[in-house]
Parts: structure tokens; sequence; C-alpha cells
């Protein structure tokens, strides 16, 4: 048997075993807008000092005028346009924001009646089409998510990797940094017992016929 019809039944093998894969996760960011820190229980006042950071991990550009937060009591509608692989910061009051980092934040006011719980409280991201985007909550706003908690500090994703669980989360120790952060897009690519034995077994094939060869 030739060398490159051994290499094309490895390969085979391989690709087979990889779609008997059974993925077990949610999707991997990389396609979709998604909220990665949140600043509800602030260092001074509330009411003035609460902001909302979105991420687009996307390679375009993606305008979010019109797209919908939600918290547990009203909703405000974002204004604006996400710079790809870039950052947007909603804040609930441009000078409270501007007070505490030095400069402004991607759009300042306009909550309506949305105030973030500090005893808990859950935000929803919505497209323009009334498309559920993403979604974080805290403490008492979610009996999935009470383990998810700060004091005075942000709490932030930990990577773009997005299951919908507080897992993906912590309290960042810090009053954060709004409109920067690092996230490392990497495509899905879980593995199974399955897709394991189909790639060892063509390696183990391979070597087998080539030694044969010899």
């Amino acid at each position: 048997m030739k060398i490159s019809k051994i290499l094309t039944i490895t390969l085979l093998l391989g690709l087979f075993g990889y779609a008997c894969i059974p993925s077990g996760y949610s999707s991997i960011a990389g396609d979709q807008v998604i909220i990665t820190e949140v600043l509800y229980d602030t260092p001074g006042t509330d009411s003035i000092e609460e902001w909302i950071e979105l991420f687009n991990p996307t390679s375009s550009e993606i305008n979010i005028t019109d797209w919908i937060i939600e918290d547990n009591y009203d909703t405000f509608n974002l204004t604006g346009v996400i710079p790809a692989k870039g950052y947007f910061v909603a804040a609930i009051d441009e000078t409270g924001f501007f007070n505490l980092y030095g400069y402004y934040a991607n759009q300042s006011g306009g909550w309506n009646s949305v105030a973030l719980g500090n005893s808990g409280d859950r935000i929803t991201l919505y497209d323009n089409d009334s498309v559920e985007v993403d979604y974080v909550a805290w403490e008492g706003g979610d009996v999935e998510w009470s383990s998810l908690s700060a004091s005075w500090t942000t709490i932030r994703r930990t990577n773009a990797t997005d299951t919908d669980t507080a897992g993906d989360w912590e309290d960042s120790l810090t009053t954060g940094d709004p409109g920067t952060g690092s996230y490392i897009i990497i495509p899905e690519l879980p593995i199974s017992l399955a897709s394991i034995f189909f790639i060892l077994f063509g390696i183990i094939t391979f070597v087998g016929l080539s030694y044969r060869k010899k």
C-alpha cells in the first residue's frame, strides 16, 4: 500500500473520530457580543457610579443602537457601535464614572429605573430584534448564580468562554478596568473518548503498515 493511501486512511479515521465528539459545552465566544464586567456595588454612590461593560469578539464592528439592557426591574436602550475586538461601556452617570476613572464611558445616562441591586440582580442583553444575547446575575438575582458576589469591586468574566453560568465570572477585587481587558478567543475543540480512540487507531495503523512495507 502506498504511503499516500496510508496517510489518507489515517486522516479519515481521525476526522471520523472528531465527528463522533459529543459536545458538552455551550457556545464559545467569538460570534456574539458578551457582557464582560459589571460594577453594581460601588465604592461611593451607586446611583452615579454603576456601569456595565460589553465586548465584541468578532472581526467586524457591531452597531448596538436600540439593543436593550434589562435588569429585574426596568430596561434602557443602548446607543453606539462596538469596534471589532473592542469594548463598550454604559455608565449610569457621566460625571460619576469620570470621577472614578478619569475618562468617559461610551454611553452615559438614560438608565430609566434600572438600578443594579447590591443584594442580587440580573442583567440580560437583547439585540434590536429582542433576541437574548447574553446574561449575568449575582447574589439573590438568580439562585443558580448565588455564588457570584462582590463588595465595592466589580464582577468580571474570567475568559471569553460563555457557558452562561457563574463559573465564567469572578470578583475582580478592584474597581475594574472598564474599556480594556484580554480575552482569548479559541474554537471549540472538545475531546471525547471516541475521538481519542479513532485518532490513536489511525496513528497505529499508519505506523504498522509503514513497518510492514519495510
